[in-house]
């Protein structure tokens, strides 16, 4: 009978702690600064204003996303009634090519919740789901898996996404 040892798992960060996120006006600036490039809007003045002014245009974009989950829905119910698949001019178009392609009832369900999940985070304010994202992951130092499960509704992925956008925020404010 062979006995291994068994190691613990390895808790050591693969990039380094960021200075900034212990400073709360850097944190908070670069928080901002996510919230309006998500948001696509960029407004000057106070951080609080600024803030304000990208929450309201997050929650703006609500109803649209509602529709194209209303638009998805009635395209997956026709999907799923025979084999799977329908050949039609696609909604997942890229913009520089315009082509058919197949979609299967499995790509618009992987639509569909990014949607659903986008419209969670926009509902629950996504200034605070990236502020709690950034300060378990990067100053308290959970996994990307122990931190999505501790916030809830989000995806290991999105944490590290999220980490990495940071990271280049504060590198384009010059923090890094």
């Amino acid at each position: 009978m062979h006995i291994q040892k068994t190691h613990a798992p390895h808790r050591s960060r693969r990039l380094p702690a960021v200075e900034w996120i212990a400073d709360q006006d850097k944190f908070q600036r670069v928080i901002v600064h996510l919230v309006e490039r998500r948001c696509g809007r960029k407004a000057s003045g106070e951080l609080t204003e600024r803030m304000r002014v990208a929450e309201e245009a997050c929650k703006e974009r609500i109803p649209l996303l509602l529709k194209s989950i209303k638009k998805l829905s009635a395209e997956y119910i026709a999907c799923s009634g025979g084999d799977g698949t329908r050949v039609h001019f696609s909604a997942f178009r890229n913009r520089l090519h315009l082509r058919f392609q197949p979609i299967t009832s499995r790509r618009l369900s992987i639509e569909l919740r990014k949607l659903d999940r986008e419209i969670i985070l926009l509902r629950r304010g996504i200034a605070g789901i990236l502020a709690s994202v950034l300060y378990l992951s990067m100053l308290v130092g959970m996994t990307s898996a122990e931190t999505a499960q501790e916030i809830g509704g989000i995806s290991p992925s999105f944490v590290r996404q999220v980490g990495h956008r940071a990271r280049f925020a504060a590198k384009s404010l010059g923090y890094a």
